[in-house]
């Protein structure tokens, strides 16, 4: 009667209880090693074999991540499919970025964005343009959207050069202005 709450009669959507096999296998070898990287940091293993097992658990996350959000957008649309992989497909490197501000790593941080940044924009939209390409021949864009995502990247651009060029120009600033202009007080 105008309730949101299924009756016993109703049936859920197809992927809100598919968790196959491969799902449980892959959630159960993040969870092994996640536990081996906390053990092995405990006792004492070298950093780089525990940044190993941390990355690949990491690794198997994102991964998960971007199946959720295509399933996901797969039953939601387009528009909704295009928010989803936006907001979470970078959130593994959200996670790092914050527990690198903790530890006061300002200058991982900034490399971890530009990295993004570029990793977003030329590798992905350049691998896009070439297999489409290679695959369709002649491709077609939407003016509008075309303008709107390249006035984005000039934005982002800017607001990641600006900083970098008042740094280098040797402009004086100090520390009070600095603390009061930074977004992040650490």
């Amino acid at each position: 009667m105008g309730t949101d709450e299924p009756t016993t009669t109703q049936k859920l959507a197809r992927f809100a209880f598919h968790i196959g096999k491969r799902d449980r296998a892959l959630g159960a070898l993040v969870v092994v090693l996640s536990v081996l990287a906390i053990f092995g940091r405990a006792t004492g293993l070298p950093d780089v074999f525990i940044f190993v097992i941390s990355g690949a658990a990491l690794a198997i996350l994102a991964y998960g991540i971007g199946v959720a959000t295509d399933e996901l957008g797969s039953t939601a649309g387009p528009r909704i499919s295009g928010v989803l992989n936006a907001t979470f497909g970078n959130i593994a490197e959200l996670v790092i970025a914050g527990f690198a501000l903790k530890a006061g790593l300002l200058e991982i941080v900034r490399a971890s964005i530009a990295g993004s940044v570029l990793g977003n924009t030329l590798l992905v939209l350049g691998l896009c343009m070439f297999v489409g390409g290679w695959r369709h021949g002649v491709q077609t864009f939407s003016r509008v959207a075309a303008s709107m995502n390249g006035t984005l990247l000039l934005l982002a651009a800017t607001g990641l050069i600006a900083p970098a060029l008042l740094l280098t120009t040797g402009v004086q600033i100090n520390d009070n202005k600095e603390q009061h202009l930074s977004l992040i007080h650490i």
